[in-house]
């Protein structure tokens, strides 16, 4: 679709130059001349633009206007959206290293409960080695 404000435009300052021309040409410099030189150079200075082509002018520039705005909330609705799952995965993660590090303190305790374990069934073992070695009477 062409651009009808800019074809109105270029037609408009087209029209104004001929009759610039036009009106050198046939008056010269009298009276009237000057008044067709005004004229076509307010025409081309500030061209008036159809109420219904500035309208339409209007609800395009709205559309894209609200076209815009719709993709800019959608591009913040993904970003809120990537945030949430990140923060989440964090936070899995977080809960994760919470419970290994709490098995690797489980383990730890169970591996010192062993130990004492140990050394209470060694200490037993050596205290009725030292009541059986008894040296006989005689």
């Amino acid at each position: 679709m062409p651009n009808i404000g800019g074809v109105l435009k270029q037609a408009t300052v087209d029209v104004g130059a001929a009759v610039k021309d036009v009106g050198k040409e046939v008056i010269g410099n009298d009276e009237v001349g000057k008044a067709i030189e005004q004229g076509a150079q307010s025409t081309t200075q500030n061209p008036q633009i159809d109420p219904a082509i500035q309208q339409q002018k209007r609800l395009e520039e709205q559309k894209k206007r609200n076209e815009a705005l719709w993709v800019i909330d959608r591009y913040k609705k993904i970003d809120q959206a990537q945030m949430q799952v990140r923060q989440a995965s964090k936070q899995e993660e977080m809960q994760k290293k919470q419970v290994e590090e709490q098995q690797k303190q489980k383990v730890q305790q169970y591996k010192v409960v062993e130990q004492q374990k140990r050394q209470q069934v060694m200490a037993v073992q050596q205290a009725q080695t030292r009541t059986e070695v008894k040296k006989g009477g005689g």
